[in-house]
């Protein structure tokens, strides 16, 4: 049985993004760079096969670790749609974490919803699609420094930084 996976990544959901050196508005008043990014997400879902057994959004969903409240509604509006189809699989990128400490990240808003596997840690998940097959995934997110620290004891400073 083929096993029928859409990825995305590098989504970057912003209201600062720039277009040729500003912040362009649509009619509703929100950045145009950012509603454009909505429109080609929702191109993709749109366009998924039907018989589809899972998403991958694969880092970066925002462009920061704290994400404006319409950037989160767009993800959670996004997310939502996605997993009407199958699972949605969410791996966090350097833009989505805290880089040091454990403090909350962009990703928060999507942690507690059905269907809907958020990974910060770097681990191996079973994913069981509405069809059928089960979806073996190994993760490695982006690590914060501190989880560095800990993978490179005695690295020098200056090579954590650099890693």
């Amino acid at each position: 049985m083929k096993v029928r996976i859409v990825h995305l990544s590098d989504v970057h959901l912003s209201e600062r993004r720039q277009l040729a050196g500003a912040v362009r508005l649509d009619d509703d008043g929100h950045n145009s760079a950012l509603t454009n990014t909505v429109r080609c997400v929702e191109h993709v879902i749109a366009s998924a096969p039907p018989d589809l057994d899972v998403w991958t959004i694969t880092g970066d969903l925002f462009d920061t670790e704290c994400p404006t409240p319409l950037e989160e509604r767009f993800a959670v509006e996004l997310v939502e749609e996605m997993r009407k189809r199958a699972p949605v699989v969410i791996i966090a990128g350097n833009h989505d974490i805290p880089m040091a400490g454990d403090g909350a990240d962009a990703l928060e808003c999507l942690r507690a919803r059905p269907d809907v596997y958020v990974i910060d840690r770097p681990g191996v998940i079973d994913v069981v699609s509405r069809r059928g097959p089960r979806v073996v995934f190994a993760c490695l997110p982006y690590p914060k420094r501190d989880e560095l620290g800990r993978a490179l004891p005695d690295a020098s400073r200056e090579e954590r930084n650099a890693a």
